[in-house]
Order: structure tokens, then C-alpha cells, then sequence
């Protein structure tokens, strides 16, 4: 009766450390700021050892582990627990992309951001996808590219200014320079690119289209079939999910 026991406790010993990854946290743990609590942190820069929060820009040392809130783990619906508060501004975004030592997933997760794209999508698009336009007298980076979920439309094209978003689009021109027409821009599986941003530089790439629409909605003021159109959505239930930036906005104007 003692070995069985002992055996269940080393089983249950053994289970207990599988849900560990290599740092000591548990599947619904994540790293966060230990002045606000936002899991939106990374390391300050390369060969740093102290970290940098993006919502409130302390600078710190160790981050603090803490049970994440959420349980729901359906992509687009996790947007409705996501506040408006947790949503970097453009200036922060530009800033954390910045803060990705590796060229070309630094140019990946620009390329997260800009499209709203899915990773799945994203990791497919060459070269030659990528074409300057013009559009009343501005120059428009225009990227086509697949809409995976999007039975009707299964691709978009979507047309990002230069003027306005000159900074970011200077991120995947460095990158890119040295690739032929026909090279994938992120030559990687759907797999390794979210195991590369969501465990080396703690970056959900969902996140990463939450972050534009919200700047689509509340910084933009696209109209709500602009914003379908760029998010690759088959409807604007999505949408939905948002319309809690609408009165705010409305509010700070009157």
C-alpha cells in the first residue's frame, strides 16, 4: 500500500513539473510588470538584464509571475477581455517593435501589426507581394496577401500609407532589400514564428491584431467595413467587441 502511494505522489510530482516551461511558470501564468501588472514588457535591449514595461514604462529587473484572468482561449472573442487601457499606443508599438533584436522577426512582427494579419498568412506572403502605389497623390505600400478564415474573400490587399506609417514600413524595407521577387518574407512554419514571439519576446501575435484594430478604431476612425475589410473578418461580429472605444472617444471630444 506505501509503494502505490509513493507511486501516485511521484506521478503526480512528475505531472507538476511538466506544466512547467523553462523558466517555472505554469501554462496560466504569465510574466508581468511588477509596478501596473501589464504582461506588455520585454528586455530594455540586447545583453540588457533589466526589463522595460510598455504601458508604463518602468524599468525593472525581474518581472513578477501572475494567474492570467482569462480562460477564454477562442482568438478573436479573447479581444473582448482585452481593455483599452492594456493597448500600447502607436508610438509604444513602434517602440517594442523596435526592441526585437532579430532583423527579420522584428520585420515579422511589423508585418503583424500593419496587416492585422494572421501568422498563418503572413508567413506566406514573397517579395513580390509587396508593390509601391499611389493613391490621390500619396505613395501607398500595397501587400497582398491570403484570408485563411474568410471563405468568400481568400485574399486582401491592403494599402498602408508611407507618410503615416514611414517608420515601420522602414523596419520590413531593411529587411526585405536583400531578397529576390520570389522569396517568402518570413521563410518559417506557422509553429516556430508563434514560439519565437510568444516565448522569446513574449509577444501573443494575436495581440498584435487586437492592437490595430483598436488603432484602426480609436487613432484612424476607419469606418467599421474599412476595418472588416483589413482584419480579413467574414462579418463584423468581431466588431463587436470594440464598440467600448466608441463612447470613450466620444466622451473625451465633447
Amino acid at each position: 500500500m506505501e509503494a502505490k502511494n509513493n507511486l501516485l505522489n511521484l506521478k503526480k510530482q512528475m505531472t507538476s513539473n511538466s506544466n512547467l516551461n523553462k523558466k517555472g511558470i505554469k501554462p496560466n501564468q504569465i510574466e508581468s510588470c511588477p509596478a501596473c501588472g501589464s504582461s506588455h514588457i520585454n528586455l530594455r535591449a540586447k545583453m540588457s538584464n533589466d526589463f522595460i514595461c510598455y504601458k508604463c514604462k518602468n524599468i525593472f529587473r525581474e518581472p513578477i509571475i501572475r494567474t492570467k484572468e482569462s480562460k477564454n482561449t477562442h482568438p478573436w472573442k479573447l479581444a473582448e477581455e482585452l481593455k483599452e487601457e492594456d493597448i500600447p499606443t502607436i508610438p509604444q508599438t513602434l517602440e517594442l517593435a523596435l526592441s526585437i533584436t532579430d532583423e527579420r522577426i522584428r520585420a515579422l512582427f511589423v508585418m503583424g501589426y500593419l496587416t492585422a494579419g494572421r501568422i498563418s498568412e503572413i508567413i506566406e506572403i514573397q517579395k513580390k507581394d509587396l508593390k509601391p502605389e499611389k493613391v490621390d497623390g500619396r505613395d501607398v505600400l500595397l501587400i497582398r496577401m491570403a484570408n485563411r478564415k474568410n471563405r468568400k474573400n481568400k485574399h486582401k490587399e491592403i494599402g498602408i500609407p508611407i507618410d503615416t506609417n514611414l517608420d515601420f514600413i522602414k523596419i520590413i524595407g531593411t529587411y526585405t532589400n536583400t531578397l529576390t521577387p520570389l522569396d517568402l518574407l518570413f521563410p518559417i512554419s506557422t509553429t516556430q514564428a508563434w514560439k519565437i514571439l510568444k516565448e522569446k519576446y513574449n509577444i501573443n501575435p494575436h495581440y498584435l491584431r487586437h492592437i490595430r484594430v483598436t488603432h484602426l478604431v480609436r487613432d484612424y476612425e476607419l469606418d467599421p467595413y474599412s476595418i472588416e475589410m483589413i482584419a480579413g473578418w467574414s462579418n463584423l461580429l468581431p466588431l463587436e467587441a470594440y464598440k467600448h472605444l466608441k463612447w470613450k472617444d466620444a466622451t473625451r471630444k465633447l
